[in-house]
């Protein structure tokens, strides 16, 4: 293996030691929400979180328990909720949100979960075998 390619491997193992780690942290964000006239906070989804809302059947459900995860204390509003019989179902807190406001939550949490991303791999050069 020559010097050149050698450190390239070092550059990628450290930059893909570096991802992995950044990766595991909680990571937040402040969003104001109009229909609340409030600012929420937002944190990015656990593996597990992401695992159990990409195997919902519908995207509705999907991006309700995008959401539910999502916003940091939503658990919390959705008990008081429920305790005062606003709500029946813990999930349903979502509802407090309009539908294109929910359709922008989703997206920052996405991309404060590193799933979704403006950033597209591009073809940098085409190799002829």
């Amino acid at each position: 293996m020559d010097k050149t390619t050698k450190l390239t491997l070092e550059e990628f193992t450290r930059k893909a030691t570096q991802r992995l780690q950044d990766k595991k942290k909680i990571k937040f964000e402040t969003l104001k929400v109009p229909c609340l006239d409030a600012e929420i906070k937002i944190k990015n989804l656990s593996k597990e979180e992401q695992t159990e809302v990409l195997n919902l059947e519908s995207d509705i459900e999907q991006d309700n328990m995008t959401i539910y995860y999502g916003v940091v204390d939503i658990k919390e509003v959705a008990k008081a909720l429920k305790e005062a019989g606003e709500i029946k179902e813990y999930t349903e807190v979502v509802n407090i949100f309009n539908l294109q406001q929910k359709h922008q939550i989703v997206r920052k949490i996405l991309e404060l979960s590193d799933i979704s991303s403006n950033k597209k791999v591009e073809v940098v050069e085409n190799l002829k075998n």
